[in-house]
C-alpha cells in the first residue's frame, strides 16, 4: 500500500476539527475510519464497517483519503457504517440545516 514514512499522519483531534473523511488502522490491522460526523470500524470477521465512540479508535496516524500517495483511497468513495448513507472520499461536510423559526 503505501509507504508509512511519506504519509501526513494526523490526530483524531485534528481529523475532528477538519470535519473531513479520514482513516486510519491500529495494531491488530482494523480499519477505521471518521466520515467526518462519526468514526466506525471495519469488523476482520465480516469486512462491514460498524460505528464506535471516538475514544475506542486510535489516538494518532489519521490519514485524509486525498493525503494518500497511491491513489486508492482518493479514488473510492468510503463505505458508509451501519444505518448511515455513504459519503464521498474528499471535499468540505455538508452544511447543517438551518433551524428558522
Amino acid at each position: 500500500m503505501c509507504a508509512a514514512q511519506e504519509l501526513p499522519y494526523h490526530s483524531r483531534f485534528q481529523v475532528v476539527c477538519d470535519g473531513t473523511p479520514a482513516w486510519a488502522t491500529d495494531a491488530r490491522g482494523a480499519v477505521y475510519r471518521f466520515d467526518g460526523i462519526v468514526f466506525s470500524r471495519r469488523r476482520l470477521r465480516d469486512r462491514t464497517f460498524h460505528l464506535v465512540p471516538s475514544w475506542q479508535t486510535p489516538p494518532y496516524g489519521w490519514l485524509h483519503p486525498s493525503e494518500c500517495p497511491c491513489g486508492v483511497w482518493g479514488s473510492a468513495p468510503l463505505p458508509a457504517p451501519a444505518g448511515h448513507p455513504a459519503r464521498a472520499p474528499a471535499g468540505p461536510p455538508a452544511p447543517a440545516p438551518s433551524r428558522a423559526a
